[in-house]
This record gives structure tokens, C-alpha cells and sequence, in this order.
């Protein structure tokens, strides 16, 4: 796979990826504030923990 073409990387992601093992989630990782489903608290404090 060529990371550097976008559609085969949303190929991979929409095809290969297995959500529960193929993604890792770190609670209460530092976020940005400008992240768009962040909640109010967690754009203060940029804690990307939803």
C-alpha cells in the first residue's frame, strides 16, 4: 500500500481495518481544542478523552 495515495488508505481503513483491533485508544490522551466532537470540558483542558 501506498500511504501517500488517499484512496488506497481509505481502502485499507474501510476494508481491512478491524475497529476493535486495529485502532488504539489512549484515555485521556492531550487533544486540540479546535477537535469538532469534543465537549466543552475537554476543550479547556485538551483531554481528547470522549
Amino acid at each position: 500500500m501506498d500511504v501517500h495515495d488517499l484512496n488506497q488508505v481509505l481502502h485499507a481503513l474501510a476494508t481491512k481495518c478491524n475497529p476493535r483491533r486495529g485502532i488504539q485508544q489512549k484515555d485521556h490522551a492531550v487533544g486540540w481544542g479546535l477537535v469538532p466532537f469534543l465537549d466543552l470540558h475537554e476543550r479547556q483542558y485538551l483531554d481528547g478523552e470522549t
